[in-house]
């Protein structure tokens, strides 16, 4: 009992300090919320002082005052906190209301408000002393009727369009005119800028202005200063004209001179350009006589040759048939020897054959373009090819499956023969040579490789040329790879050449894959 007493006494002593220090701030800041926060405390007082009694005194009547006074104290608190949030609320609108004040009417432009109907309801102090009015003097009247708009009826058609603009939620910008309270005139880049509340309506425009009559000014003396200019041009292009008068004079003058060498140099010229056109053609006609004489006359030979093998050919497999029928009847086919020599005599009579094909492919040179195997082109050359290579060369092939192509078969032989026989022949004694065919984005490469004596690097840009041979006199006419070129280049095929002294030479021939 007295421990709480002694609490009680040590509260209300506490409660009578902040009670005094909030009497103190209220009186000095004259603050309604302190005020009603003293009276709360005040209150509190009076309880802390009831319950003492009722404990000292031991008087249970207080009951009934602390209870009616603690229902009065929460509300005091709470009113005193809620006055205060408006105060700090309204402060803050107070300052930002200042600090707007202080935008508006301390900008450089020309600045106002309009309501959403375009009414003017406000006009920064700039703007006044521009017009010479305060805004009291301003009456509230649509904005395109305005001082500013007065001088002219098609500026207040601008404004009314800019404000059309506007409510569309558009940002309006546009150069006009406006006359200062000295009745001075101004030019004015104005804009229009629509103001939206949190529903994305327009509650607000701000009109606003910037005064650019200097830099119009510039403009206009530029303007002058352009025209002065071109004045002074126009001076100069006179003069200058009188001098090309004078010019054209003196040049015609020169013409009737010239006249007579311009006839003469275009004759000349006209004679120079008909004896190079017809050296091409005969340059033209030349390769086109060589390859066709050369082509008719080994399509002749290769022939005839055939056909006057083919002759005997078939007297010889006639009489090697009646034999083997006649030994059959007597036994004696399946005798060891026999048998071995008749099997000799159509082996030969197979290879004889068989060469007589490749002649005739190689003859062929004037027939349509085919589907042509490669694969099947080489071998036929190496068949005409055998005699010469079967002692010293070994031939080593590397085929890819089916490398067709699209030309004629007998100028693809013609081709293939000359490569094939000038890599035989620049070997001596024994060599090797390397055949390899294979496809590559979208075209056939054939590679003819040889270890043989090799071109000198000098004459590898001329072993195209027509005429030009490393050969002996009797080995070489210096056509073959000049035609051969020519061949692949009429397929849009390519012919490349790698050579080293010594090593070998590589060639590559690039076609076309036919589309099968």
């Amino acid at each position: 009992m007295i421990a709480i007493t002694i609490l009680n006494f040590i509260s209300f002593t506490a409660i009578i300090i902040i009670l005094a220090i909030l009497l103190y701030r209220s009186l000095k800041l004259r603050d309604p919320s302190i005020l009603i926060l003293a009276f709360a405390f005040a209150l509190l007082l009076i309880i802390t002082f009831t319950n003492i009694l009722e404990h000292f005194f031991g008087a249970p009547d207080f009951d009934k005052w602390e209870d009616i006074l603690e229902i009065i104290f929460i509300p005091s608190i709470i009113l005193s906190i809620h006055i205060k949030i408006l105060q700090s609320e309204l402060k803050n609108k107070i300052i930002s209301e200042r600090k707007f004040r202080a935008i508006f009417n301390n900008s450089f432009s020309l600045m106002g408000l309009l309501d959403r109907w375009g009414n003017m309801i406000e006009v920064n102090k700039t703007a006044q002393n521009f017009a010479g009015k305060s805004f009291s003097d301003v009456d509230v009247v649509p904005f395109h009727k305005g001082k500013w708009w007065e001088h002219s009826t098609e500026e207040q058609e601008k404004i009314k369009e800019a404000l059309f603009l506007a409510s569309k939620g558009e940002i309006v910008r546009f150069e006009t005119t406006h006359y200062d309270g000295n009745n001075e005139m101004h030019y004015i880049d104005f804009t229009l800028t629509p103001i939206f509340n949190h529903k994305k309506e327009i509650i607000y425009y701000i009109p606003e202005g910037r005064k650019i009559s200097q830099l119009k000014k510039a403009q206009l003396e530029l303007q002058k200063h352009k025209e002065k200019l071109e004045e002074l041009v126009n001076e100069k292009t006179k003069e200058l004209n009188l001098a090309l008068e004078d010019s054209k004079k003196l040049n015609k003058e020169l013409e009737g001179s010239n006249k007579t060498l311009k006839s003469k140099n275009e004759t000349l010229r006209k004679q120079r350009q008909y004896l190079e056109e017809t050296l091409k053609k005969l340059e033209s006609t030349q390769e086109q006589l060589i390859e066709s004489e050369k082509m008719a006359s080994l399509g002749t030979l290769t022939a005839g040759i055939a056909h006057e093998i083919n002759n005997p050919l078939n007297f010889i497999l006639g009489g090697i048939t009646g034999l083997d029928r006649y030994l059959s009847k007597q036994d004696l086919s399946q005798e060891e020897d026999i048998k071995v020599l008749i099997d000799a005599i159509h082996t030969g009579i197979e290879r004889i054959s068989t060469i007589i094909k490749s002649l005739g492919k190689y003859s062929d040179v004037n027939t349509d373009n085919v589907n042509c195997d490669i694969n099947k082109v080489l071998d036929d050359c190496l068949i005409i090819l055998h005699n010469q290579h079967k002692n010293k060369v070994e031939i080593k092939k590397n085929y890819v499956e089916k490398p067709v192509v699209f030309a004629n078969e007998g100028r693809l032989h013609q081709v293939f023969l000359n490569l094939l026989q000038n890599a035989i022949q620049s070997i001596d004694g024994k060599g090797e040579i390397a055949i390899v065919t294979g496809r590559e984005e979208g075209n056939i490469i054939t590679t003819i490789s040889d270890n043989g004596h090799g071109i000198e690097k000098k004459y590898i840009k001329k072993i195209f040329d027509p005429f030009f041979t490393t050969k002996d006199p009797q080995k070489g006419t210096g056509l073959g790879l000049y035609i051969s070129k020519k061949i692949i280049t009429d397929y849009n095929g390519k012919i490349n050449f790698s050579s080293s002294v010594g090593k070998g030479t590589k060639v590559e021939v690039i076609l076309p894959e036919a589309g099968i």
